[in-house]
């Protein structure tokens, strides 16, 4: 699983950093900041830039959460605590780590 995440948090970096620069004032989880694009000074460029800016924001929150999902379960992988819920303590069933290896809650708990 750690090979999976290792790979999945590569890729979502890579993905980030095109339409994102990362803030490292943040302390305690990973962040970046959407860019705002620059498609020239024409009243029609700077709607597009609008609405493409708005679309990157959308986009980087979620790639971003899921970052910090996949970050909290390496660093479970490291404590040995991964596979186990983190409200309940309970096993996370292992075809639910296999579909959503960075589960943290057991599917009662995620309800």
């Amino acid at each position: 699983m750690r090979k999976k995440l290792l790979a999945q948090r590569k890729r979502l970096e890579q993905n980030l950093k095109k339409i994102a620069d990362f803030d490292p004032k943040v302390k305690n989880r990973i962040d970046f900041d959407a860019v705002m694009p620059d498609f020239g000074s024409e009243e029609d460029d700077n709607a597009q830039e609008v609405t493409n800016y708005n679309t990157r924001v959308g986009l980087e929150r979620k790639l971003e959460k899921k970052l910090n999902d996949i970050e909290g379960a390496l660093k479970r992988i490291k404590n040995g605590t991964y596979g186990k819920c983190i409200k309940c303590k309970g096993e996370i069933p292992q075809k639910r780590l296999e579909a959503f290896p960075e589960a943290k809650y057991c599917l009662k708990c995620q309800e």
